[in-house]
């Protein structure tokens, strides 16, 4: 069988960072944090999100943090979550000391939707304060326009966790297509090796449209120093705000970024091609299956697979399918009201069932931008099998 790596660290990604060390050799500096490349970097996110601001931080982890310490959350406050998500994500609301409530996918979906949204809100007698979302696997929540006009109505919050989404598009209320993590107050993105667009081996990226929330993102990233000021000294630890950590990126992962960046769309394209050459090979195999995401606006990262016949053995489809040569994930576990360790911090634990059944009843297909008729013919074959025989 016939898996193509990713193969990214090319010639290209070394000519770059050679680029890095041979400007700092030339002026006879030290590697700097917050420097040209970062600059560079950021402000071609920012025209690629279609105008706003970016930092750099060193994880998609660290983003989440930032942006949850940028928002002014109080120990004790509760936000929303998505059902799916990173448990480095968890991991940065509950060091924050924050209360969280799971919403519930939509059924068939990773993804949530603004009735679940309104649901737990209105039990909630009003008391949340954020909403932090995750746009799974790719395919964006379908209705991230109307859950972000209700947050404003109600004076709430709302970070886009875009990490697994880099590029994926919404239509918004007069049919114009938006880069997702342009709804919310922030956005933010992890850019660790395996996604669509990368720093490195890790990386994240905290973006907003607006000014002064940027001004304290970049406080927070950087140890409280103040940044947006005119008088503003490094060298003078009293002109800093309050205490943060130092989660800086790196020049070179900045110019690594600048490198994926570009390619980002080359690689939609190829990415979405391969899955809609698939769907249109599933459905002519008659096999009770279904590419669970929409491939017009996606940026696939995965692929979730429905199989849509109950009737037939699923365990035992999946259990064939983990023992067969087909990438594939047949039993997604980043479902947050199900980790034990998280408990304490979760409002309505083990409160799920949609994404629950859903992550049964389905599978997520693990591919690249090189994949293509070879592989998806390849595909077929093992589905085939493993779906009418289990073996």
């Amino acid at each position: 069988m016939d898996w193509p790596q990713r193969n990214w660290l090319d010639s290209s990604v070394e000519n770059e960072v050679l680029k890095v060390l041979h400007y700092y050799q030339e002026r006879q500096q030290d590697l700097p944090a917050q420097g040209f490349f970062e600059e560079k970097y950021c402000a071609s996110f920012s025209e690629y999100q279609g105008g706003g601001y970016t930092d750099a931080v060193n994880s998609g982890t660290s983003a989440v943090y930032i942006a949850l310490r940028a928002l002014g959350l109080s120990p004790g406050d509760t936000i929303l979550s998505s059902p799916v998500t990173d448990f480095g994500t968890i991991s940065a609301v509950i060091l924050n000391q924050l209360n969280i409530l799971v919403a519930d996918s939509m059924i068939d979906n990773f993804n949530l939707s603004l009735k679940e949204i309104k649901s737990i809100h209105q039990k909630t007698n009003h008391s949340l304060k954020a909403l932090l979302l995750t746009h799974s696997a790719g395919d964006p929540i379908k209705d991230i326009e109307e859950i972000a006009l209700f947050c404003k109505e109600q004076g709430l919050y709302l970070i886009e966790d875009c990490s697994q989404s880099h590029g994926a598009e919404a239509v918004d209320s007069v049919g114009v297509k938006k880069k997702v993590g342009t709804f919310g107050d922030i956005a933010v993105f992890s850019t660790m090796h395996s996604k669509n667009h990368s720093t490195g081996s890790t990386g994240g990226l905290v973006f907003t449209k607006d000014l002064n929330l940027f001004h304290k993102i970049r406080s927070h990233s950087d140890r409280g120093k103040r940044f947006h000021e005119s008088d503003f000294n490094s060298k003078d630890p009293q002109h800093i705000d309050f205490s943060a950590l130092n989660l800086n990126s790196n020049e070179i992962s900045c110019a690594i970024g600048s490198l994926t960046l570009a390619k980002l769309p080359e690689v939609i394209i190829k990415r979405r091609k391969y899955l809609s050459l698939l769907q249109t090979e599933l459905m002519q195999a008659d096999l009770p299956l279904e590419i669970a995401m929409d491939l017009e606006s996606s940026s696939p990262y995965f692929c979730p697979v429905l199989i849509k016949d109950k009737s037939l053995p699923i365990a035992k489809i999946k259990k064939a399918l983990r023992e067969s040569h087909l990438p594939v994930n047949t039993s997604y576990d980043f479902l947050v009201s199900t980790w034990e360790w998280a408990k304490s911090s979760i409002l309505n634990f083990n409160e799920t069932p949609h994404v629950v059944n859903f992550k049964e009843e389905s599978f997520n297909l693990l591919f690249n931008e090189n994949y293509g008729p070879v592989q998806a013919e390849q595909t077929i074959e093992l589905l085939r099998k493993r779906i009418c025989y289990g073996d």
